[in-house]
């Protein structure tokens, strides 16, 4: 399911074993992933800082300034994407982001699933400056509706019934 779901999305898989992931906007924008399988075959996603080479010059390689999230399920790396897709979409360009789900009280629409209230991703520790800073993950910050959008989101690329 892995290489399915991945190129459903949008990644591109590279010759030393990257997954790739770029959307360039009509306005100029653009937002980038990489994701690694990790030799016990969990991910690793990154998204590259502003001025790294890989989001200014759309290197397909891992990022040496970046935000990065673990999960053991390739559906988070999908979600991740989605998320800075999103992020471009609402925060640069002002637009609306089609997907999402509602918070667990129903109060809010979740169109970042990795981000903060405030437009930015929620990083681990704020006060560690470090080449890579990890993010929370979206089912930390959300609980279950969390999985549940994630889930039925995948399921929907790889054009399958969501799940009863």
């Amino acid at each position: 399911m892995t290489d399915e779901l991945l190129q459903a999305f949008g990644f591109e898989r590279t010759p030393d074993g990257l997954w790739f992931f770029r959307r360039e906007f009509d306005e100029g924008e653009d937002t980038t992933v990489i994701v690694l399988e990790l030799e016990d075959g969990s991910f690793e996603g990154h998204v590259p800082m502003a001025d790294d080479p890989v989001a200014t010059l759309g290197l397909k390689k891992v990022p040496d300034t970046s935000l990065v999230f673990r999960s053991a399920d390739v559906r988070d790396m999908v979600a991740l994407a989605q998320s800075a897709v999103a992020l471009v979409e609402s925060g640069v360009l002002g637009g609306s982001p089609l997907e999402g789900f509602g918070s667990e009280d129903d109060s809010l629409f979740i169109a970042i699933p990795f981000g903060s209230q405030y437009g930015d991703y929620v990083l681990a520790d704020p006060q560690r400056e470090e080449a890579h800073r990890e993010i929370v993950g979206a089912h930390e910050l959300h609980g279950d509706v969390y999985l549940a959008w994630r889930d039925e989101f995948c399921e929907s690329l790889l054009g399958a019934a969501p799940a009863p």
